[in-house]
């Protein structure tokens, strides 16, 4: 299976340039991995106004917002954040 295509929200990118460069491998392998897994790695769906499906990958450091748009085989980010685990 050849992985989708990224398609990264200027929010995303000014987050990925602000970090360190050990940060920016880290995430760089997530996404490369949730290109390649997007279903296998969605671990909480949310509904938006609009009724479309967004995924939250939750893992490490980071947070991850995304929909996947299967016609075109892209994964397209709209979100990273910090992860803080909140109990």
């Amino acid at each position: 299976m050849s992985p989708y295509k990224l398609v990264l929200d200027y929010r995303a990118v000014e987050f990925l340039q602000r970090l360190g460069r050990n940060d920016q491998r880290h995430l760089h392998n997530r996404l490369v991995e949730l290109s390649h897994y997007p279903h296998n790695l969605a671990h909480r769906p949310v509904r938006g106004e609009s009724g479309r499906e967004y995924f939250i990958n939750a893992q490490g450091k980071f947070s991850i917002k995304y929909w996947i748009d299967e016609a075109v085989k892209e994964v397209r980010i709209l979100d990273v954040q910090f992860f803080r685990f909140a109990p």
